[in-house]
């Protein structure tokens, strides 16, 4: 599920106590790219352009097309079918997690974002699985992990940004009434809903996130 909100309405949701208590902002993956107001300028369409919307609208298309896997004699119950990681995927996953772990404890780069650095691993291998089954319908396993981890890396380096983590804070103080705002800034940042530009793209034979200095080369 893909969701865009105003950053009024976004304050109120990263700084809720509850939904921060019960986990549940760590396990959203959040972006707000500086505004490009005042810098946008009219370019042509690329050549390509076209045709790589309509490959993209093809495999939405060929996916949602497919019939729904049901439970025997059922009609309302669906039967997941279970993808295992790859003996690479998996290798490079649990690499992923020492990192992790090695880096929320005290003084470590992702500390600050703990709630969400916990399960970087698991967004890692979900959008692993994602990125696999659009490329292979029929995948019988998870190959995709370097690129999960790419992607969960950017999510943790907009966790970490400070220009997002001023914005947000200006933003709770001056618009949300007083009596709404938390007081310890920092267990809103551990909510992990602080953003980035892309630093990376899918393409590159060699990845490294600054945020936390784990290489996703092949």
């Amino acid at each position: 599920m893909h969701l865009m909100v105003q950053p009024e309405v976004a304050a109120l949701l990263f700084q809720d106590r509850l939904l921060l208590g019960q986990g549940l902002l760590s396990r959203l993956l959040t972006t707000a790219p500086e505004s490009a107001a005042g810098n946008r300028r009219p370019r042509p369409e690329q050549p390509e352009t076209d045709e790589i919307l309509k490959r993209y609208g093809k495999v939405l298309l060929d996916i949602l097309e497919q019939p729904l896997l049901l439970a025997k004699d059922k009609t309302n119950e669906l039967r997941p079918i279970a993808l295992p990681l790859s003996n690479e995927a998996a290798e490079r996953w649990n690499e992923f997690v020492g990192h992790v772990e090695n880096q929320i404890g005290p003084g470590g780069s992702l500390e600050q974002i703990k709630g969400l650095a916990n399960k970087l691993p698991e967004h890692a291998a979900r959008l692993a699985s994602v990125l696999t089954v659009m490329g292979n319908l029929n995948a019988p396993e998870i190959e995709m992990m370097r690129n999960g981890i790419i992607l969960a890396e950017h999510y943790a380096s907009e966790a970490l940004r400070p220009s997002v983590r001023t914005r947000l804070r200006t933003l709770i103080r001056t618009r949300i009434p007083s009596s709404l705002i938390i007081t310890n800034f920092r267990t809103l940042t551990q909510s992990c809903m602080l953003p980035l530009k892309p630093r990376v793209a899918l393409s590159s034979p060699t990845t490294r996130v600054t945020a936390s200095r784990w290489s996703a080369s092949a």
